[in-house]
């Protein structure tokens, strides 16, 4: 971690530099580094912020949620004291209604409601139902929002007004109503615990939609009845989730082909002959 820490160098307009404070943007580590950070002092301060009205606190990453009680100078005097040494905090609160990444929180007669935060310029640009992704992807899609959308409202009223609201642009994207009256009347089930997950990689291919993974599921289950007790962990009840990647189109192949013909003139340092090849590939 030291080595990471004070061993970033870069070069800018022909100087080389040593960043001495802060992390590289992009290192693998640097989200739980920051983390870690905001976290001690975060534990540190936890009781002062408390005895200045701090009722709930909770970040995720960079992003902080606190609920206050008391009058507004204490507000303003308990957002002096949360701060993280080396990092500006810009706070926006409300005494009614405000959003928290993708949460919209409101307060109704002393309790706190929430509900899917939906920008004002949110074009809602769903896959397409005249796209050529495989009909499981497309269900894919409107079960997990489904899913996030009961996980975040926090009545049933709230999830069926946002529902309603999913259920009509998809409905504008060409989406059938009959299709989409079957998919959101299916229960989204929750498991007490979830089991553990075997991808299974391939390529998109029709042949996926006939694959029911349950009945998949079921036979594997079946199969290794008779010798669970010598399985790892994983495999002894797994779920199983298709992995598709995109196949192979004709810029793929086109392309794959064309360097494969510069790389094997350039190593022959004929460098008119790979003149010649683009030249020809162009024509």
């Amino acid at each position: 971690m030291n080595f990471v820490l004070d061993n970033n160098y870069f070069l800018y307009q022909g100087r080389l530099y040593q960043q001495m404070n802060g992390i590289a943007m992009g290192t693998a580590c640097a989200p739980a580094v920051a983390n870690i950070y905001a976290a001690t002092f975060e534990e540190i301060s936890m009781p002062l912020w408390k005895e200045l009205g701090l009722v709930f606190y909770s970040r995720y990453i960079d992003d902080i949620f606190l609920i206050f009680q008391g009058p507004s100078q204490g507000l303003q005097e308990l957002l002096s004291k949360v701060e993280l040494p080396g990092l500006e905090i810009t706070w926006d609160y409300s005494f009614s209604r405000l959003s928290f990444l993708d949460v919209d929180v409101r307060l109704s007669q002393g309790e706190i409601e929430t509900s899917v935060f939906r920008k004002e310029l949110n074009k809602y640009m769903y896959i397409p139902f005249s796209s050529g992704h495989p009909l499981s992807v497309k269900k894919a899609l409107v079960k997990a929002e489904r899913t996030r959308m009961k996980t975040i409202c926090s009545s049933p009223e709230l999830f069926h007004e946002c529902q309603e609201v999913f259920r009509l642009n998809l409905y504008r994207r060409g989406y059938p109503s009959s299709l989409l009256l079957k998919w959101f009347s299916d229960d989204l089930k929750t498991r007490s615990e979830p089991k553990k997950s075997l991808f299974l990689p391939s390529e998109y291919n029709p042949a996926w939609e006939y694959i029911n993974m349950s009945k998949l599921e079921q036979a594997w289950q079946d199969s290794t009845s008779s010798f669970r007790e010598f399985l790892p962990e994983e495999l002894v009840d797994p779920r199983f989730i298709k992995c598709l990647k995109r196949g192979q189109n004709m810029y793929d192949i086109f392309n794959r082909d064309n360097l494969t013909v510069l790389a094997a003139e350039a190593s022959l340092g004929d460098l008119d002959s790979v003149d010649a090849v683009l030249r020809e590939g162009l024509l």
